[in-house]
Parts: C-alpha cells; structure tokens; sequence
C-alpha cells in the first residue's frame, strides 16, 4: 500500500504556531510517498529510492544513525508509536520524494506524516481505545504528529524525545487539513481551523530555492529537552 504526503506553503504567519498565532498555508502538488509491505522483523527495514542501502530499525533503540540523518525522523515516529500504542508489526517502507529537500516546504515533516500514517494503517491503531479518547479528527492527528518532533506529550499519550528541535503543528496543520486551490487560515494552540479563499485560476506560487539548506537536525540540533 501507500501514501501519499503534500509539502506545504506558509503564505502568511511564519513561526506563530508554538505561540498561539496565526498563519495562511497551503500544501503543494509535491511531496513524500511511502510504499509498505510485510517483513519479517526485528523491526522496520527503511529505504529510500534516492540513496542505495537499507536501514534497520527497531522502536525503542537506538540506531547510531549520524546527527541529521534522515532516517532519525522515522526512528523517533516508529518510538513514539511503540510507546502510546505497544509494540508495532514489522514492516518494510520505501520513501520517494518529489519535494526539495531543507528548503522550506517541511520535507521532514512531510515524511514524519507519511511515516505515521503508513505504520498506523498497518497496525490498526485508528480503532484503539488510547486513539480514540485522544484523536478525534485530521486537527486533533496534526496536533498530535506534531508531538513527534516537538516531544511534547498529547493528551494522555506520553511524549518523548522528538527530533531535537522544538516547533509546533503548522506543517502538519497544513499537509492533513489544508484544501486543494485554496489558502486556509489556522490559528493554533489550540488548532482551529478559519477561512479558505480560492487561489486565483491564472495564478500560482513559484518557491526559489535559494541553495542554503534550512536543516533541523545535526547542527541545527538544540541539546536541551522542551519543557512540557
């Protein structure tokens, strides 16, 4: 099976959504596919169809991946999910991208959803008690995807560590909430959802890749641990 993940635009209201502003997004034609399949554990065997390898992974240990690497995104959803939901079926997930990458579109968000939503599909989590008293919507699941990086705790599912840099829920807001053709406004903690406007026909965004890559991890890393 896959899925099927938009990055996203931020038109108005850059870092507002950790305190409580508000921002005009919209998500892209681009963006993060993940195919998954069966396999024998342990663990998850992870690839993506721009690097060759493999990498394994399995919740609640540590893969002695490299700061920035890619494949700590996917480490922290697989922990996260182990620890709210108990112990996951293995699984294999090819990542494909179409989205440049650290260069402002949230790829890494982008495959923190994708992640997500594939390996809570394959195990079934939608119908558990601890998801239903916690997700009720595509708002309440952007919230809690966004605890993934952030580590804070949603509702009575425990937080951990995330990826190492503090943020909120506006990338994930956008990917699982936004509409195709329009900008969508949000005001956040908590999310709720505004006004939608139709983007013009004859008008589109053009998004110039300045070359600088906007990193959130490796040296980008805070080493310090959100206060929850």
């Amino acid at each position: 099976m896959k899925w099927f993940v938009p990055g996203r635009l931020e038109v108005l209201g850059k870092h507002t959504d950790y305190v409580g502003g508000r921002s005009l997004l919209a998500a892209v034609d681009r963006g993060v596919t993940i195919e998954l399949s069966d396999s024998e554990g342990p663990g998850f065997l992870v690839s993506s169809t721009a690097i060759e390898g493999e990498q394994r992974l399995v919740p609640g240990t540590d893969p002695g991946l490299a700061k920035g690497h890619w494949a700590n995104y996917v480490q922290a959803v697989l922990d996260r999910l182990q620890l709210n939901f108990g112990e996951l079926a293995p699984a294999r997930l090819v990542i494909d991208s179409d989205l440049p990458l650290a260069s402002g579109m949230s790829s890494s968000s982008a495959l923190v959803v994708a992640v997500a939503l594939a390996v809570i599909d394959h195990n079934g989590i939608r119908e558990r008690a601890e998801w239903t008293s916690n997700i009720s919507d595509a708002i309440d699941l952007a919230g809690y995807l966004a605890t993934m990086e952030n580590g804070l705790t949603f509702g009575t599912l425990e937080g951990l560590r995330g990826v190492g840099t503090f943020g909120g829920s506006e990338d994930h807001t956008a990917m699982l909430n936004c509409h195709p053709g329009q900008l969508t406004e949000f005001t956040f903690c908590p999310i709720v959802e505004g006004d939608s406007v139709a983007l013009p026909e004859g008008l589109t965004f053009v998004v110039a890749v300045s070359g600088v890559l906007a990193e959130k991890t490796g040296a980008a890393s805070s080493t310090t641990t959100p206060s929850r």
